[in-house]
């Protein structure tokens, strides 16, 4: 992505189950979070929410700046900070 080149579905999928994997510890945990990706494919949806019936899909519109604005700066954490390595 860096230079430019989009990620296929295998270079995807990894990330993906990471983020699934984190969503199912905190819900284990009892902890109540906002996660966000750029998973727009339905079969994104689908490894993320994965029959977690508690898990919700939010499609933000608006630009970058208008929905960082809109995030509490206490709420603000990159994906190194957050999802677990």
């Amino acid at each position: 992505m860096s230079v430019g080149t989009p990620l296929c579905d295998a270079d995807r999928a990894p990330w993906l189950a990471r983020i699934a994997a984190c969503i199912d510890g905190w819900r284990e945990q009892g902890s109540v979070v906002v996660v966000t990706c750029s998973a727009l494919a339905r079969a994104y949806h689908d490894i993320v929410v994965g029959g977690r019936d508690s898990v919700r899909l939010l499609h933000l519109v608006g630009s970058r700046d208008l929905i960082g604005a809109a995030a509490p700066t206490s709420c603000r954490v990159t994906a190194a900070e957050k999802i677990p390595h």
